[in-house]
């Protein structure tokens, strides 16, 4: 042959799958309980249409320094941190005049979806963002073989799935179909990355997950106070209760997809 070649995998942001333990699973089950006791509602501060969410409290940071806050970190530093070489995407908080510090949990909720309910498709606020499956009452096999479904050729019911453009500007989509064996998964995703979580049916119980979004801290610019700052950079805030920018990924069962220019995802 006269021309030998490859294929070249032009470089692109990941999305982070892993197992929660039983302790964090535990942990979260109980602020769930002081939420809906305390009745906090969230609903408007969020896309779903859903009936009941609910805004959490990270008791004393345990669900960030258990793993959370040390994967975002290990993700920052592999891909967002421009220092090391690492342009996959504009940081738009790496100036010269503003020093990242850290990254820290500031939104948290969980939603109760019932049957029929959904959430369109949106994006989160911050850098980075997540969702656990606490509850799936469901399988997704059971889920598409009702009649809307059985005979698409998108079958679509419950399913989580994200959206995103390919090298050639085309819309393209990752389906994460989710059922029982699920639960106690949590997905990071960085925030901007448009997604929706389709309907189900058939089913009285209530699929229950938890959503939050992670932030820059920043230390003051040069020469500004703090209230130019947030001026000048809105939604970013100082918490001193974050992780450092530096570390291990924490010890967890992960597995990361890395989006490909055809449009899958495969496992690395």
């Amino acid at each position: 042959m006269g021309i030998t070649g490859s294929y070249i995998y032009p470089s692109n942001l990941p999305v982070v799958k892993g197992k929660l333990s039983y302790d964090v699973i535990n942990y979260l089950w109980d602020i769930i309980e002081k939420a809906k006791i305390k009745n906090d509602l969230h609903n408007n501060k969020l896309a779903g249409n859903i009936d009941a969410s609910y805004a959490l409290v990270d008791e004393n940071n345990y669900l960030f320094d258990n793993g959370l806050g040390r994967l975002v970190n290990d993700y920052y530093n592999d891909f967002l941190d421009s220092t090391k070489g690492n342009n996959i995407t504009n940081n738009p908080f790496a100036e010269d005049s503003i020093q990242i510090r850290s990254l820290v949990l500031k939104d948290l909720w969980v939603n109760f979806q019932k049957e029929h309910e959904f959430n369109p498709i949106h994006e989160h606020a911050g850098v980075f963002s997540f969702v656990i499956w606490l509850k799936i009452p469901f399988t997704y096999k059971e889920q598409n073989q009702i009649s809307i479904a059985k005979n698409s050729n998108s079958p679509k019911v419950s399913l989580f799935e994200f959206s995103y453009m390919d090298i050639l500007g085309n819309q393209m989509s990752h389906e994460i179909p989710l059922g029982r064996e699920d639960e106690g998964t949590i997905c990071v995703f960085p925030a901007s990355l448009r997604h929706v979580v389709y309907p189900f049916f058939n089913c009285k119980e209530e699929r229950v997950s938890i959503s939050g979004n992670i932030y820059f801290s920043v230390n003051d610019p040069v020469g500004t106070d703090r209230n130019e700052q947030e001026e000048i950079k809105e939604g970013v805030f100082d918490c001193q209760n974050a992780v450092e920018l530096t570390g291990e990924l924490p010890d967890i069962d992960i597995e990361t997809m890395n989006f490909q220019s055809t449009g899958g995802i495969s496992a690395k």
